[in-house]
């Protein structure tokens, strides 16, 4: 980091110098030091450590959700989970279903999943990007919801169980 500070200020220098007079670049030349703000340096080291220490921290969340997943799943069915989804909220949940319909809010996806395992259906909630499309078999890791409400095309309330999915595959 230092050294790719170090080079580009060098090379702002040497353009500089180029950019003036022959009589003042060799004037200058001998008397041009180079100071480094030890400030900004450090600013941008803290920056890029913080930013490598979230992502650890995001990876090690990643992985604790995916490795609970399957165990709780094969723990709470589509029947207690439908039955009363708020009870199981921010418990870590696995399913494999088919798409039945994408609807795009920008940067958040909502895929309705009707789960193979069980024979429901859930709403994904899904920040982030995905290839999945309507028909789609798809794996999904992440953490209850609760209930999921939402108004149909006719005006009717639709209420099922909401899963934050921290990942989505597609199997086929």
């Amino acid at each position: 980091m230092k050294k790719g500070i170090g080079i580009l200020l060098l090379g702002f220098v040497l353009l500089l110098a180029a950019c003036g007079s022959n009589e003042k670049q060799a004037e200058t030349s001998d008397k041009l030091t180079i100071q480094l703000d030890e400030k900004n340096v450090t600013a941008a080291a803290v920056k890029e450590k913080q930013k490598e220490q979230a992502q650890a921290v995001k990876d090690k969340a990643q992985k604790e959700v995916t490795e609970s997943a399957k165990p709780n799943a094969a723990k709470i069915s589509f029947a207690m989970l439908n039955g009363n989804p708020d009870k199981y909220a921010r418990e870590s949940y696995y399913l494999k279903g088919q798409v039945a319909e994408v609807i795009d809010g920008g940067a958040t996806k909502y895929l309705k999943v009707n789960m193979t395992q069980d024979g429901g259906s859930v709403m994904v909630i899904y920040t982030g990007t995905t290839d999945a499309k309507k028909g789609d078999v798809v794996e999904v890791y992440g953490t209850i919801y609760g209930t999921y409400a939402f108004d149909d095309a006719n005006g009717e309330t639709i209420a099922m169980p909401g899963i934050t999915a921290s990942s989505i595959s597609v199997v086929e």
